[in-house]
C-alpha cells in the first residue's frame, strides 16, 4: 500500500479548515470593510480611515501564530486584534472603528464566511469526483455486471450505469450544498448584539463589501440562527452516507466471492498471519468514515434545537466541530477517486456472474409474454418451472435451459407447449440483449446510459459555473476592500 493511500485512510485529523491564519484574514477583511463603510457614512474622516486601514494591514502582518492560537484556545481574537490596533496607531483613532457593532454580529458574520469556504471545498471535491465517474462511465457503457437485490444476483446492469448512479447521488449533494449556501451567504453585520443600532450604518453596503448576497433583515436571527449550520451538517451526513454505501459495494465487488473488481497493490493490503490475503482498503475506509459524521450531525441538531432563540454559548459551541467533518469528507472524496482510478473491472468475470446468475430471466419472461400472448404471471411460471426443475436436479446452469425443458415447463404452467430452440433460449438469457430490450429510459442499456452521462455532464458544468461565480463574487468583494477608497 503506497503513501498516498495511507494518507487518505489515516485516522489523524487533517487540518484543512482548522486554520488560525485564515480566521485572522477574515477578521482583517471584515474590519477593513467596516472602516470603509464608516467613512462612507460619515463616521470617519478620510484621514482616519486611511490610518485605520493601514494599521489593520500592519496588525495582520505583526500578529504571530502563537497569538492566533492563544485566541483560538481561550482568548478572544477580537480583543487580540483590537489591542494590536491600539498599539499600532494609537487608541484615539483605533477606537473609532468600533461603532454600532458587537462581537456577536462580527463572529456570526465570520462563521458564515468560514462556512462559505467549507461549501466551496466540498463542491470542488464532488465535482472532481464526478469528472472521474464520467470518464470511467464513458469507457464502460457495455461492461455488464450483475445488479443485486437483497444480496442476490437479480438483473443485469453495467459498470457505466452503476457509476452514473453515484454521479446522480453527488448531483443531489451539490443541490443541497447550493441551497445551504444561499442561506449561509446573508450578512449579519448591522445587527449589533441583536437589536441593531441607533447609528446610521449601511449594512447592505457592508454585505456587498464582504461578498454576501444580501443582509439579514431580522436582527435577532442574524445573531442566533443555526439553520445554516444544520443544513450543511445534514448535507454532509447524506453525502457521507452515499460514500459509505459505495464503499460497501466496492468491498463486495472486490471480494473473492464476487471477484469482479480488482484493486492494484497501491490501494490494497495484506495480513500479518494469512499470506493469501488481499484486503481492498478503500471500501472499508469509506464505510468507517460515516458513523462519526452521523454522530456529529446528531450532536449539532441536539445542541442547535435545544436552545433559546437568543444567542447563548450553546448557539455556537458545537459549530467548530463541523470543520472536522468537512476535513474527513474531503479526504473521502479524494479516496473514492483514487479507488476508481486504481481499480479495474474483470469484464469476463462480471459477464459470467451476470449470465450464470440468471440475471436475464426476467427479460426471458417479458419476451415470452410478448410473443406467446399469455400474462406475465403465467410466463413467469414457465421460466420459474424451468429453473426450479434444474435446481431440483442439481443441474442449475444457463446451458441446461433447453427447448425440451421449456416444452415440459410450459405445459405445466399454461397448459400448452411453447417451443423455442436452444439457441433462441440462450439469446433470451443473454444479459446485454436483455438490457438492449429496455424501453423505459434511464436504464443500463448503453444508449440510455449515454443520455444519463450527457445530462450528468451538463448538470456538473452548471454547478461548476455557479461555483466559479460564487467564488468570484467573494473574490471581487475582497479586491474592492483591498484596493481601498
Amino acid at each position: 500500500m503506497d503513501e498516498l493511500m495511507q494518507s487518505y485512510i489515516q485516522t489523524e485529523k487533517k487540518e484543512l479548515f482548522h486554520d488560525c491564519k485564515y480566521r485572522a484574514d477574515l477578521e482583517t477583511w471584515l474590519n477593513r470593510a467596516y472602516a470603509m463603510m464608516l467613512v462612507e457614512q460619515g463616521f470617519l474622516t478620510r484621514e482616519e480611515y486611511e490610518k485605520i486601514d493601514k494599521g489593520l494591514v500592519a496588525v495582520l502582518a505583526s500578529v504571530t501564530e502563537e497569538d492566533l492560537k492563544n485566541a483560538a484556545h481561550g482568548q478572544d481574537i477580537f480583543f487580540v486584534y483590537e489591542q494590536a490596533l491600539y498599539d499600532q496607531i494609537g487608541m484615539d483613532t483605533a477606537c473609532k472603528l468600533h461603532v454600532g457593532r458587537s462581537r456577536n454580529d462580527i463572529y456570526f458574520t465570520e462563521h458564515r464566511m468560514n462556512m462559505r469556504r467549507i461549501v466551496w471545498q466540498l463542491m470542488d471535491e464532488i465535482i472532481a469526483t464526478q469528472k472521474t465517474l464520467e470518464a470511467q462511465a464513458q469507457e464502460n457503457m457495455e461492461t455488464v455486471i450483475p445488479y443485486y437485490t437483497y444480496g442476490q444476483p437479480a438483473q443485469p446492469g453495467t459498470w457505466g450505469h452503476y457509476l452514473m448512479s453515484i454521479h446522480l447521488c453527488l448531483e443531489n449533494d451539490l443541490s443541497r450544498l447550493r441551497h445551504a449556501y444561499g442561506i449561509i451567504n446573508q450578512c449579519p453585520m448591522g445587527a449589533g448584539a441583536g437589536i441593531g443600532s441607533a447609528f446610521r450604518l449601511n449594512k447592505y453596503r457592508l454585505a456587498e463589501l464582504l461578498g454576501f448576497d444580501g443582509a439579514l433583515e431580522n436582527t435577532l436571527m442574524a445573531n442566533s440562527a443555526v439553520d445554516y449550520y444544520l443544513e450543511v451538517e445534514a448535507a454532509m451526513a447524506i453525502l457521507s452516507g452515499t460514500l459509505s454505501r459505495v464503499g460497501h459495494d466496492l468491498d463486495f465487488f472486490a471480494s473473492t466471492e464476487c471477484g469482479i473488481l480488482d484493486g492494484d497493490a497501491s490501494i490494497c493490503g495484506g495480513s500479518s498471519i494469512m499470506p493469501q490475503k488481499k484486503n481492498y482498503h478503500p471500501g472499508a475506509a469509506l464505510r468507517k468514515s460515516a458513523t462519526p459524521v452521523y454522530a456529529q450531525m446528531l450532536n449539532a441538531f441536539a445542541s442547535g434545537g435545544s436552545i433559546s432563540l437568543f444567542p447563548i454559548y450553546e448557539t455556537y459551541s458545537y459549530c467548530y466541530t463541523i470543520f472536522d467533518t468537512a476535513d474527513g469528507l474531503v479526504s473521502d472524496l479524494k479516496l473514492l477517486r483514487l479507488a476508481l482510478e486504481r481499480s479495474r473491472i474483470r469484464k469476463d468475470v462480471a459477464l459470467a456472474r451476470a449470465r450464470d446468475g440468471f440475471t436475464a430471466a426476467t427479460h426471458m419472461t417479458e419476451q415470452l409474454t410478448m410473443e406467446v400472448g399469455e400474462p406475465f404471471v403465467k410466463t413467469h411460471h414457465i421460466v420459474g418451472n424451468m429453473i426450479h426443475t434444474l435446481m431440483d436436479q442439481d443441474r442449475l446452469a444457463v446451458e441446461n435451459m433447453t427447448g425440451e425443458l421449456m416444452k415440459e415447463a410450459s405445459v405445466k404452467a399454461v397448459g400448452f407447449v411453447v417451443e423455442r430452440t436452444d439457441e433462441q433460449i440462450a439469446q433470451m438469457l443473454d444479459p446485454l440483449a436483455s438490457l438492449n430490450a429496455k424501453v423505459t429510459g434511464g436504464t443500463p442499456k448503453p444508449e440510455d446510459t449515454r443520455k444519463l452521462l450527457e445530462a450528468g455532464q451538463k448538470n456538473r458544468r452548471d454547478n461548476e459555473a455557479w461555483l466559479t461565480q460564487a467564488k468570484k463574487q467573494v473574490s471581487d468583494a475582497f479586491a474592492l476592500v483591498e484596493k481601498g477608497l
